[in-house]
C-alpha cells in the first residue's frame, strides 16, 4: 500500500512539474500574443489567430487587409490614419468577410486587396465561417497545455535564441528582412529563364491550376461591402500589381477573361476602387527576384499611398484631417 502510494505521489509530482514546465514554456513565449507576456518579441503562431490578437492590443484607425502582398507593407509608411496590416498570406475572400466580423470597431478606413487567385475555388474550396473561427480561436487551456502552442512557442524561442527576425511585428507587418535577403541572392537570375521557368511551374500550380471562377465569393464582396457600410467605415479596395512573367503565364493559361471579370465585379461591389494590375508589368525590378508573384514593399508604398491621397481629396473633413501627408487638393 506503501508503495502504491509513493507511485501516485511521484508520478502526480512528475505531471505537475512537466505541465509546469509546459505552463511556463507557453507563458514566457506566448506565440499567440495571448496572455501579453510574449517578451522576446518573436511571433511564431498562426498568422490568422496572431493578427487578431495583435490587432486589439495596438491602437489603429485603420485597416489593412489582403493576402501575402499586402502584408509585407509598413503601416507605418502611409498615409492616413494610423493602421494595422491584418492581412494573412493565402487570405481567401469569405476570410477576409469573416475577419472584418470579428475585428470591426469603428476603424475610420478599410483597405482590402484583391487577387485573382483568391477567386480560385478550383484549388481553394470556399471556407465555412466554422471552420475560420475554429483556426482563429483557441481556448485558455490551449494556449497553456495544448501540443499545437507548445510546439510554436518552443519555435519561438528558439527563432530568439538564433537571432532569427520575428515572422511578424506588433503592426502587423510581415517580417521582410529573409525576403530581402533571398532577393539579393537571387538578383543576378532575375532575368535568367533558367531561373523563371521553375519560379512560374510554382506559381501555376499553387495559384492558377484548376481555375474556376467562385460565384460564392462574388456575393461575398457584396457582403463585405454592406459588413463596412453597417459600421460606417470607408474603404478603399485595389488590384494587386502583376509582374509581365505572372500576367505572360495569365496570358497562356487563357485567363484573361477571368482577370476582366475579376475587374467588372469589384467594380460593381465597391465604389473607391484602384486598378493596380497593369501598372508594373515594365517594372521587373519592384517584384522579387526569387518571386515573381510578390512586389516589394516600396511599390506598394508607393501605389497604395496614391490611392489613399486620391481618397483623402474626395473626403470629407472629419477624415481629410487624418491625410495631412497628402498634397492638397488642386481647385478643378
Amino acid at each position: 500500500m506503501k508503495q502504491l502510494r509513493r507511485y501516485l505521489i511521484a508520478s502526480i509530482t512528475t505531471i505537475g512539474l512537466m505541465l509546469a514546465i509546459i505552463m511556463a514554456i507557453t507563458i514566457i513565449a506566448d506565440p499567440y500574443h495571448y496572455f501579453g507576456t510574449n517578451w522576446t518579441g518573436d511571433y511564431a503562431g498562426g498568422e490568422r489567430q496572431l493578427k487578431l490578437r495583435n490587432q486589439r492590443r495596438y491602437p489603429h484607425e485603420g485597416l489593412l487587409l489582403g493576402n501575402s502582398k499586402i502584408g509585407y507593407i509598413d503601416p507605418t509608411s502611409l498615409a492616413g490614419p494610423r493602421f494595422f496590416n491584418a492581412a494573412f498570406a493565402g487570405a481567401l475572400p469569405e476570410e477576409i468577410y469573416y475577419y472584418l466580423r470579428q475585428s470591426l470597431n469603428k476603424q475610420k478606413l478599410v483597405v482590402i486587396g484583391f487577387d485573382l487567385e483568391m477567386f480560385n475555388e478550383g484549388l481553394y474550396p470556399h471556407r465555412s465561417e466554422k471552420e475560420f473561427v475554429a483556426q482563429t480561436e483557441l481556448s485558455s487551456i490551449d494556449q497553456l497545455i495544448g501540443w499545437p502552442v507548445l510546439r510554436l512557442s518552443i519555435k519561438s524561442l528558439y527563432r530568439f535564441l538564433s537571432g532569427t527576425p520575428s515572422h511578424a511585428n506588433p503592426n502587423g507587418m510581415t517580417n521582410i528582412e529573409e525576403a530581402f535577403k533571398r532577393d539579393r541572392q537571387m538578383k543576378a537570375l532575375r532575368n535568367d529563364p533558367r531561373a523563371v521557368k521553375p519560379q512560374l511551374v510554382v506559381a501555376y500550380n499553387n495559384l492558377y491550376r484548376g481555375f474556376r471562377f467562385s460565384k460564392k465569393r462574388l456575393h461575398i464582396l457584396q457582403s463585405i461591402r454592406m459588413l463596412l457600410d453597417e459600421h460606417n467605415i470607408k474603404h478603399v479596395v485595389l488590384i494587386n500589381p502583376i509582374s509581365h512573367h505572372v500576367m505572360g503565364l495569365i496570358k497562356a493559361h487563357n485567363l484573361e477573361p477571368a482577370l476582366d471579370r475579376l475587374r467588372r465585379e469589384l467594380h460593381r461591389s465597391f465604389t473607391n476602387i484602384h486598378d493596380f494590375s497593369r501598372v508594373a508589368l515594365d517594372r521587373p525590378a519592384t517584384f522579387f527576384s526569387f518571386d515573381p508573384v510578390h512586389y516589394k514593399p516600396s511599390l506598394g508604398k508607393e501605389l497604395l499611398n496614391g490611392a489613399l491621397c486620391d481618397f483623402a481629396n474626395h473626403s470629407d473633413d472629419d477624415l481629410r484631417k487624418y491625410f495631412k501627408q497628402c498634397p492638397a487638393k488642386k481647385n478643378e
